[in-house]
C-alpha cells in the first residue's frame, strides 16, 4: 500500500473518529499484513503527511504515540483551479445527467464551477460504479 493509499483511509478514519493510535488502530487500516513493520511505517509516513498538512497533530504519551484531529474534518477544504476547457467537461457531465434525471435544479455553469458541482461530477461516478459492480453479480 502506498502512503497515498493510506493517506485516503486515514481521511475516512478521521470522518468518524477524532484520534488514531498508532498500536490500537493499525489493525483498523491494514487488516492483513504480511509485513507489519513495512505497514507501520507507510502509515505513519500516512500520519506525518497528515500532520504536516495540518489535518492532525501528534503527541507522544507515555510511550505511545496519537494523532488527534485538529479540527473536524468536514471543516477542512482546498482550493482547486481548473482551465475553462476541464469546466466545460465538468458542466457538461452534470447538466447530460441531469438531462438524463429530467432534474434540472443542480445545472452546473461551467463559467462558475462550484464545490458542490464537484460533488455532483462525484456522486454521478459513485453511481455509475455501483452500477456497474451490481452488473457484474
Amino acid at each position: 500500500m502506498t502512503t497515498l493509499e493510506v493517506s485516503l483511509k486515514l481521511y475516512e478514519w478521521f470522518e468518524t473518529n477524532d484520534s488514531f493510535d498508532l498500536d490500537k488502530n493499525f489493525k483498523n487500516i491494514f487488516l492483513i499484513s504480511e509485513d507489519e513493520e513495512l505497514d507501520k511505517a507507510t502509515l505513519i509516513a500516512g500520519l506525518k503527511k497528515l500532520e504536516s498538512q495540518g489535518v492532525i497533530t501528534g503527541v507522544r504519551i507515555n510511550e505511545k504515540t496519537l494523532f488527534i484531529l485538529s479540527r473536524p474534518i468536514e471543516s477542512i477544504d482546498q482550493k482547486v483551479n481548473i482551465d475553462y476547457p476541464t469546466a466545460v467537461k465538468v458542466a457538461r457531465v452534470i447538466n447530460n445527467f441531469c438531462d438524463d434525471i429530467d432534474d434540472h435544479k443542480d445545472v452546473a455553469d461551467p463559467a462558475e464551477i462550484r464545490t458542490k458541482d464537484i460533488l455532483h461530477l462525484a456522486l454521478i461516478l459513485e453511481a455509475w460504479q455501483k452500477n456497474k459492480t451490481d452488473d457484474v453479480d
